[in-house]
């Protein structure tokens, strides 16, 4: 079988493999990398809340955040590393995927005369 033709190994990495890749004595920096941005079309947020007076002094005020958002745009970026002395720029994509977030809480208030 040619080389070409191999299959590549699915094999799972072994504790040599890792000390390999961790290795410190490997000179590697990153050296510049772009900003995200990421734009986000669909979505909403709610927020709820209730007060309550204690006394003229105090007070108590749970509260709810919600946030619901599709997925963004996707991205391009790049970064740039050094490896041993040799330079390469590596383009990739990125999306902040969909997502939820419930936030509950309470505010406890002190009012000062």
């Amino acid at each position: 079988m040619r080389e070409a033709d191999a299959k590549p190994s699915r094999r799972m990495l072994t504790k040599a493999d890792n000390e390999r890749w961790n290795d410190p004595r490997i000179d590697g920096t990153i050296d510049g990398s772009e900003d995200v941005a990421f734009q986000q079309h669909t979505g909403f947020g709610v927020r709820g809340s209730a007060k309550y007076e204690i006394n003229r002094h105090w007070s108590l005020q749970p509260y709810w955040i919600y946030w619901g958002v599709d997925d963004s745009t996707i991205s391009p970026a790049s970064v740039t590393f050094t490896v041993r002395g040799v330079t390469a720029v590596e383009q990739f994509s990125a999306l902040e995927p969909n997502n939820w977030t419930n936030e509950f809480g309470i505010k406890f208030g002190v009012r000062f005369p």
